[in-house]
């Protein structure tokens, strides 16, 4: 996804004028939409911040797809993700978004949205060449 750049905020695969946003940047949008997130813990934080980043119903998500309310325009799905041997798991039942940013050394930090909570997960894991977790560009500012 950052095409062998280890530079928080590259570009990566995301179109010019774009990047993969870094931990600064996913602590500012989820302490904008809930300033009961804590960014300075790992594990589950905020009220309904999670929520407001997913998409309503049941059509990406299962029942009861709690709190969302998309009310930011986000749209996150419950795209699941895909496991470094191949496999496919928690379509529908959570969306995972890498962050450019890294814990340690080949650490990467993530966001986790699940279908049955309307918190957020702060976690990190070793970027595997050959995992599969979502990827949001944000705009690069001028």
């Amino acid at each position: 996804m950052m095409q062998y750049a280890i530079t928080p905020g590259t570009q990566g695969i995301c179109p010019s004028g774009w990047h993969i946003p870094t931990e600064a940047e996913w602590c500012t949008l989820t302490t904008y939409l809930d300033a009961t997130v804590n960014c300075n813990v790992w594990g589950w934080s905020g009220a309904n911040v999670g929520g407001k980043m997913k998409e309503t119903g049941t059509t990406h998500w299962y029942s009861p797809n709690t709190g969302a309310t998309n009310e930011n325009g986000f749209t996150a799905l419950g795209a699941g993700y895909r496991l470094s041997y191949g496999y496919f798991a928690d379509l529908n039942s959570s969306a995972i978004f890498w962050s450019s940013s890294e814990y340690s050394p080949s650490n990467g930090i993530y966001r986790r949205l699940g279908y049955n909570h309307a918190y957020v997960l702060r976690d990190y894991l070793p970027f595997y060449a050959t995992s599969g977790f979502s990827v949001r560009c944000a705009r690069t500012t001028q």
